[in-house]
């Protein structure tokens, strides 16, 4: 039996539509079979999965119009990935409100849309709009399940109450027995302040948030900009071992007895060392064991903090940084969820602080924390923006 999962909340940026993409891209790796509705008019699960809305010739705009035109769902249905469809968006669904003013159950018109799909489908997910307007109480009377992506922000708990209010008018109008779930998403555990967010969501939800939390991670940005769901995307990120793990936590909520292991599918690290292959010519080294070769610079000045690349040695890669003065140097990215990680000391006659991380075949991001500044690595010039306004350094394990 279908059970049709609405990802609501009229706060935008809290990771609605990542999550509408990715759990839906994590059921259909997991073998269902996945319907994702994209909602919202500005079509971001469309353009999320590499769907152009301006050359579409019918979207889900024609599944509610009324004029003289009997479009279902399948109709428009894009077919996407192994196991995943989508039923795209496009801007002119933000007129469709004023379309069915005074039509007669235009508040449950996806609903008995999706019924004529009857079981092609093991899971619909519905991409709701960030608003509590027509499309979104349409896929409140269409739903089994809600499910409330929230980011630890000062602003995310506000709003919510009518959320839920909305949810609980749409069970006593349609009878039907609706469970609300929260997820907390785009979760940066560098800070107090998102631990301390995090607590008061728990409080807030109680027992219907979900045990996962997905934490920030550049991967499921690029992969947005990628057109493509995370499972196509980065296998070994943290956004996909994340996402899957909600997957299976709803699945379980919604009393599913097929629930694969998922322990097959997360990546693991290699757990063999590394062999080091380097070429010597003349004072430069380049390791050729990554994509990312920069050779070793020498500072002009002795108060210049200079750092050698990042380096395959035998147990995993060698991070090392030069600083005459520095009381503390630390290391943090992707690999260890920016968590810092203190540098060896070097020794009374040394300024290089080192440190070997093991990592697996893969690309990662990094910076070092000197003296608790956030710095990159000066002889790295491969660079990507982060959210915050500054750069990663990137590097390849290839």
């Amino acid at each position: 039996m279908v059970k049709v999962i609405a990802v609501a909340n009229q706060k935008g940026g809290c990771g609605k539509t990542t999550t509408s993409i990715n759990l839906s891209a994590s059921l259909s790796f997991l073998g269902k079979k996945v319907l994702l509705i994209d909602l919202d008019p500005q079509a971001h699960s469309s353009i999320g999965l590499g769907v152009n809305p301006e050359e579409l010739e019918q979207s889900l705009f024609d599944v509610f119009d009324e004029d003289g035109k009997d479009v279902d769902i399948s109709d428009v249905i894009v077919k996407g990935y192994k196991n995943l469809d989508l039923a795209p968006a496009q801007v002119i669904l933000s007129a469709i409100e004023q379309k069915l003013s005074g039509i007669k159950g235009r508040e449950s018109k996806l609903a008995e849309k999706i019924k004529t799909l009857k079981n092609a489908y093991d899971y619909v997910i519905i991409d709701c709009p960030p608003s509590l307007g027509l499309l979104t109480f349409n896929a409140l009377c269409a739903a089994d399940e809600v499910l409330v992506p929230v980011e630890p922000s000062f602003f995310s708990l506000h709003g919510l109450k009518k959320l839920l209010e909305t949810v609980a008018l749409v069970r006593e109008v349609t009878g039907r027995a609706i469970t609300t779930h929260s997820v907390i998403t785009m979760f940066d555990r560098r800070t107090k302040h998102s631990r301390e967010l995090v607590e008061d969501i728990k409080n807030f939800f109680g027992d219907n948030n979900l045990s996962v939390i997905v934490r920030k991670n550049i991967k499921l940005q690029e992969a947005a900009q990628a057109g493509k769901p995370i499972t196509e995307f980065d296998k070994n990120s943290l956004g996909f071992k994340d996402y899957m793990q909600v997957a299976v936590e709803i699945m379980e909520r919604c009393g599913r007895d097929d629930i694969p292991s998922i322990s097959s599918f997360l990546a693991k690290e290699d757990p063999s060392p590394f062999s080091v292959r380097e070429e010597v010519s003349g004072n430069d080294v380049v390791a050729t064991a990554t994509t990312v070769a920069i050779e070793i610079q020498t500072a002009s000045r002795t108060d210049v903090a200079v750092s050698c690349y990042p380096k395959v040695v035998t147990g995993g890669v060698l991070f090392s940084f030069c600083a005459q003065e520095a009381q503390c140097i630390e290391i943090a990215g992707d690999f260890n969820n920016w968590e810092r990680k203190k540098l060896n000391t070097p020794g009374l006659s040394e300024t290089t602080w080192t440190t070997v991380v093991p990592l697996s075949l893969g690309v990662y991001r990094y910076k070092y924390v000197v003296d608790d500044i956030w710095v990159a690595d000066p002889a790295n010039e491969y660079r990507a923006p982060n959210p915050f306004g500054g750069e990663d350094c990137i590097f390849e394990v290839s």
